[in-house]
């Protein structure tokens, strides 16, 4: 699953476990295993020695995958990782939480992921979602923007409708900043 996931993401490493023999290492070693990355070549490569984004985003897809039923906190998956990974995570989340029943809290910074979540409830309203992504509902999600305000933090629940909308605009100063670096 996980290195099918890795394709998804268009990772271009494979994993693979390794069981440790004696020799590996002082201590018994029976029953232990390594996690071992092959590049496009086969060749195997040490997580130290690809980007930090990897090793950042595999525990994460490897939490999400595996965990049935569990509350999974993450705190900005997003670093590190590419735009067009951060849109990846929206899907794998979605999944983990419909189709492996986790509660997932992600604490993130990251337009992509939310938009991605966004654009899924609406292609479930508009009946026009791929047939492999689960059906995700404003019922399923809830985005709670965090807000330093003078003395105290504001935490307000930014509703979403069936098309994937914010029902009440969102909070000055996010995705506001993406359409003042493109017109303005």
């Amino acid at each position: 699953q996980i290195n099918q996931r890795f394709k998804d993401f268009k990772i271009s490493y494979k994993l693979k476990s390794v069981e440790l023999k004696p020799t590996d290492s002082e201590i018994n070693a029976s029953g232990m295993y390594t996690i071992r990355l092959l590049d496009k070549h086969g060749v195997n490569v040490s997580l130290l020695d690809v980007g930090f984004g990897i090793s950042q985003v595999l525990p994460i897809i490897t939490q999400s995958l595996v965990s049935q039923g569990e509350t999974i906190i993450i705190e900005q998956p997003e670093l590190h990782l590419h735009p067009k990974l951060q849109t990846e995570l929206g899907d794998l989340f979605i999944e983990s939480a419909l189709v492996r029943s986790n509660t997932l809290i992600v604490e993130t910074h990251s337009e992509h992921l939310l938009l991605r979540i966004m654009k899924r409830m609406r292609q479930t309203y508009e009946e026009t979602l791929p047939n492999d992504k689960s059906k995700v509902t404003p019922d399923d999600v809830a985005v709670l923007y965090v807000d330093d305000n003078d003395d105290c933090t504001v935490v307000r629940h930014m509703e979403l409708n069936r098309h994937g909308e914010f029902v009440k605009s969102w909070p000055e100063g996010f995705f506001d900043e993406e359409l003042d670096e493109l017109f303005f």
